[in-house]
């Protein structure tokens, strides 16, 4: 699975760099610049907003699994209601399904404003 996600990761970030506009690159490296200088420069200016969208939405999609697959069979975020349920403790429910919302609420305020900054 992680070697999925780096893959995934790593393609993204090829499919950034080979959008990145070419004449800024052209510019940087006739001006005299240095392969760190083109990347610093010229290339995560480019690239760095998308790649914070990226990340902030596999950051939103792993919350939200979390509490999926907790609640179906593994450990995570779903585990505890799936205990409260099978014991019929529907004060800890409710209150779990308050804390899950919110949680999924503020995630999405946090990753609305950071991609905000980062156009």
């Amino acid at each position: 699975m992680r070697s999925r996600w780096a893959f995934t990761t790593l393609g993204c970030w090829a499919d950034w760099r080979l959008k990145s506009s070419k004449t800024l690159v052209r510019a940087l490296r006739s001006s005299g610049a240095g392969s760190l200088q083109v990347l610093f420069y010229g290339i995560l200016p480019q690239v760095l907003p998308r790649f914070v969208t990226f990340l902030l939405y596999r950051w939103e999609v792993i919350i939200r699994t979390t509490a999926v697959v907790g609640f179906i069979a593994a450990a995570g975020l779903g585990y505890q209601f799936r205990l409260d349920f099978a014991f019929f403790r529907y004060t800890n429910v409710a209150l779990l399904l308050i804390v899950y919302v919110l949680l999924v609420w503020m995630v999405d305020l946090i990753s609305a404003g950071l991609r905000r900054l980062a156009r």
